[in-house]
């Protein structure tokens, strides 16, 4: 009946609209006190610092939507866990690895790519790289509690990260600058995952030691690569 469809359409999109609308807030808040703490060059070489870690944050979206789109389709709970476990590995292998590459980049080629002002937007990237690295297996969970029905997980996830961001940020902005901000993201995008994934856990019993990978992974990646192709 599409009454009973309209019901459930907005009652799951008024969630999901919900926690993105916190989720944006969260990312705004470091900004705006910045802007009141720093200069216009700090809030310059922090935007940037975010923009080039954003590259890297696309790997775990991605994946994250092709999650989704497995998830929705499975309607057994112990194989929906399996694939979310496999997902996350994979995100997190590839973002840290992508984020190994650009920490390693000296600060020489950051003043050579925008210029010698960004001197600063190494120690930035640095600070955001632990955070981005939870940030992956947290976009994979929200797909898997979304993917599932659950989307009121995600909104209490971003109210966590909200009240993360509203603490860290109003002590360590004014105290370290653009390094207070980069660590507040971090500590936001942690707490993100752990609020996440203790919810998992209680759901499905997996345990932390699930998340290392093994041969078994590893096949699993090269079918899926073949099928592909």
């Amino acid at each position: 009946p599409w009454k009973s469809n309209l019901k459930e359409m907005l009652h799951y999109g008024a969630f999901m609209q919900l926690s993105t609308l916190v989720s944006t807030l969260n990312k705004r808040l470091s900004l705006y006190l910045l802007n009141t703490h720093c200069d216009e060059k700090s809030i310059g070489v922090y935007a940037s610092g975010t923009q080039v870690t954003e590259g890297v944050i696309i790997v775990g979206q991605s994946i994250g939507l092709v999650a989704f789109s497995s998830l929705s389709n499975t309607e057994k709970e112990q194989r929906a866990s399996q694939l979310t476990l496999r997902f996350i590995k994979v995100a997190i292998t590839l973002t840290f690895t992508a984020l190994l590459v650009l920490c390693l980049l000296p600060t020489s080629f950051f003043e050579w790519l925008f210029s010698g002002e960004f001197a600063d937007i190494h120690p930035v990237i640095l600070l955001l790289a632990p955070g981005i690295v939870f940030y992956s297996a947290h976009t994979i969970l929200a797909n898997y509690f979304s993917g599932t029905g659950q989307p009121k997980i995600n909104l209490y996830a971003s109210l966590i990260g909200l009240s993360v961001t509203i603490v860290a940020a109003f002590i360590l902005i004014p105290w370290l600058g653009i390094r207070g901000a980069a660590i507040t993201a971090s500590l936001t995008y942690t707490a993100l995952f752990v609020y996440h994934w203790i919810v998992f856990h209680k759901k499905t019993g997996c345990s932390i030691k699930q998340l290392i990978p093994n041969r078994q992974d590893w096949e699993w990646v090269k079918t899926t690569i073949h099928e592909l192709f």
